[in-house]
């Protein structure tokens, strides 16, 4: 894509998910297949969410459940870094696209000690960090989800075998 060519929503929507991956990656978490058209296949990392989150159980008056902050860093790392990918494609971010990712980072926001609005923009710091570094990761899945529309996870794990970087 030229600079003066303005992105399609499938190339946005290829970014995204392919940020998505790498960050998942960075993290440590499981990669798993991705679509352009499946909406089931665009969570593309493995879910490790402790259950009590999964169960919205926020203990009792008063208390929260203890969840490890490492693992709320990188979910929400991870959950940023698809806005992160459409920024730096676009120049801006469409809030009404990242709706499911902003709910989420929503959600996990209640378990963090430092406030929501202080952690929301540390992930998306570290988001923009990884994708930066990893634009290469993030260009060629992204390339190649716009070539074949899904990719498994071995196809995934081969691309960031190859382009990431350590």
């Amino acid at each position: 894509m030229s600079p003066r060519e303005q992105p399609t929503e499938r190339r946005i929507l290829a970014a995204h998910l392919a940020a998505h991956a790498v960050c998942a990656h960075e993290v440590g978490r499981a990669v798993l297949g991705m679509s352009l058209e499946d909406r089931s296949k665009q969570r593309p990392w493995e879910d490790t969410t402790p259950v009590a989150i999964r169960a919205g159980y926020l203990g009792e008056t008063g208390s929260q459940v203890r969840v490890e902050e490492g693992w709320l860093v990188g979910e929400g790392m991870i959950l940023a870094a698809g806005m992160a990918a459409e920024f730096m494609v676009t120049g801006s971010i469409d809030l009404d696209a990242a709706r499911d990712d902003l709910n989420e980072l929503d959600r996990f926001a209640a378990f963090v000690r430092t406030g929501p609005a202080t952690w929301a923009m540390e992930v998306f710091g570290l988001a923009v960090k990884a994708v930066r570094e990893q634009r290469t990761a993030v260009q060629e899945i992204a390339n190649a989800l716009l070539m074949h529309v899904e990719l498994d996870a071995t196809a995934v794990e081969a691309f960031l075998d190859e382009y990431f970087e350590q």
